[in-house]
């Protein structure tokens, strides 16, 4: 009782205080605490998200793991590349069985200068495009390849692979040029190691701008040793020869030159009948006669007529052939039976020199001129033109006397004069029956053309077979240009089509000049072409 009567003094004195202070609200008369505390009304849940412990005791794993057992391999050896040089070679062509040959190019090199050198490979022409592929012993993974050339350097143009399945990769390529590099030289190509083996390599060379051979001697492959069985491509053929045919053309008879099946070996000197036939000879065969179609009409022969390389028609009809086999003259009927035949090896009177005599001429009065290159008794060279009646009687001589002139064809003109070409002095000379030199005709059409034989129509004009451009020039009886047939080719062992000349020889016209014949041998092909020239 005491405890609440002061509890209730202090109330009221503190409240006297709080009014005198300043007038505060009043705040609530607390209510006196009790000493027994109030039980909850409510009986706590106990959480119904107790853990409930699993069902199934856990299943240890029934595979121990197995530690690795391999251990890490050691760094893998380092393989050295092989350089090798090729065992095997062949080629669209080669200048020789033996020496340039395509063989040339494999071992080591062995060519260690430079130099036009039999120890390299070289093409049948020394202005073609060629391929030479080689091969090696062991097949690798391509790092690297050095053509080693000795003559006239660089005219490769390409460069390919050849895998081992004979599938052909290229890998390098280069514009053509007419320059050349420092000889000898290497053309080295570093590659990115191939992802397939290489069993060889193909090369091609393009001569045509420089127009001389492009060497090659030897030629490495770089790489790392692979395996397998190697298949080898179609052998390297030159690229084809295609133009157009000139106009003015007519016919073509020949084909791959031979001495049998009626082919053509090679072809020399020719002559033309008003009739129509033509009569050509050649070197292994004898005298062909074609007519004005090109149809085979005759061949004319004999045991002794050794290397006939000209053949005129006289007067009389007879054949007159020039055999320098033989160093003889054959005189032959018009159906091919052996009348007389003249001459001898040797330098005195109707004599002749080595390979001679290689051409002549019968006049109108049935004369007849050949030439003789042959040799004095100081052993000087010396050019003469002998001259025999039609049944070889010796009449006398005269010298070509011009310098640097060498003379190669020569015929009747119209006129009863001699004409005679040479292929150095680039002219044709009109001499008389006595050998007196009269005029110098066809110089600046002939001058650097080569020219080769030659033949004259009933109005004078010159037809004359001629090397630079390879073909046929005609020229008027003042010896100007008038005319020019036929298609340069160098076709190395390739055929060309009809219309092209390779080394044209032997020329003949109808008296009329209204058909032209050439004769024409590459080595591998001879043909005989008959055309116009087209206004």
């Amino acid at each position: 009782m005491k405890r609440n009567v002061t509890f209730i003094i202090l109330a009221l004195a503190l409240a006297a205080i709080m009014t005198a202070c300043g007038g505060a609200e009043p705040t609530p008369t607390p209510v006196p605490a009790t000493d027994t505390p109030v039980p909850p009304t409510e009986t706590p849940i106990p959480p119904t998200d107790t853990p409930v412990p699993p069902t199934e005791t856990p299943i240890p794993p029934t595979e121990t793991p197995v530690p690795p057992t391999d251990t890490p391999e050691p760094a893998p050896e380092v393989v050295e590349p092989l350089r090798q040089w090729a065992v095997e070679a062949a080629a669209s062509s080669q200048y020789g069985d033996e020496d340039w040959s395509a063989q040339q190019a494999t071992g080591e090199p062995d060519t260690l200068e430079c130099g036009d050198l039999v120890t390299a490979w070289a093409a049948s022409s020394g202005s073609s495009i060629d391929i030479l592929d080689v091969y090696y012993e062991t097949p690798v993974y391509a790092t690297a390849i050095n053509i080693y050339q000795s003559y006239n350097p660089d005219q490769v143009v390409q460069v390919d692979l050849i895998a081992l399945d004979g599938e052909i990769v290229p890998i390098y390529t280069q514009e053509q040029s007419d320059m050349t590099a420092e000889c000898p030289y290497t053309l080295a190509l570093e590659l990115d190691e191939t992802e397939f083996p290489v069993q060889g390599v193909r090369i091609t060379v393009d001569q045509s701008f420089l127009g001389s051979w492009n060497e090659i001697d030897a030629v490495e492959l770089v790489g790392i040793p692979g395996e397998g069985e190697a298949v080898r491509p179609a052998p390297p053929e030159a690229l084809p020869i295609t133009f157009d045919t000139p106009a003015g053309f007519l016919w073509r008879v020949g084909g791959e030159s031979g001495v049998s099946d009626g082919q053509f070996a090679a072809l020399g000197g020719m002559d033309a009948t008003a009739e129509g036939l033509l009569y050509a000879t050649d070197n292994i065969n004898g005298i062909w006669i074609y007519d004005a179609d090109g149809v085979q009409v005759g061949l004319v022969d004999h045991d002794e007529l050794n290397n006939p390389a000209d053949v005129k028609v006289g007067p009389d009809g007879n054949l007159y052939v020039a055999s320098w086999g033989a160093n003889q003259v054959f005189v032959f009927s018009p159906d091919g039976a052996l009348i007389t035949q003249f001459g001898a090896a040797g330098s005195g009177d109707g004599q002749f020199g080595d390979f001679s005599p290689q051409s002549l001429a019968v006049g109108l009065d049935g004369m007849v001129y050949v030439l003789d290159d042959n040799e004095d008794a100081a052993g000087e060279s010396y050019t003469r033109v002998q001259k025999f009646t039609p049944d070889g009687t010796f009449v006398g001589w005269f010298p070509i006397e011009e310098d640097f002139f060498a003379a190669s064809g020569m015929d009747i003109g119209p006129d009863g004069n001699l004409y005679v070409v040479g292929f150095v002095g680039g002219y044709v000379m009109k001499m008389d029956g006595a050998g007196n030199v009269l005029e110098r005709l066809g110089e600046d059409a002939l001058g650097f053309a080569g020219p080769q034989m030659i033949a004259l129509d009933d109005a004078g004009n010159m037809y004359v077979t001629i090397w630079t451009d390879a073909g046929v020039m005609k020229l008027d009886p003042a010896g100007n240009l008038t005319g020019q047939f036929g298609v340069e080719v160098d076709p190395g062992s390739r055929d060309w089509p009809e219309g092209g000349f390779s080394s044209p020889g032997g020329v003949a016209v109808l008296p009329d000049g209204s058909m032209v014949f050439a004769s024409d041998w590459s080595g591998y092909y001879a043909y005989i072409t008959a055309f116009t020239f087209a206004e």
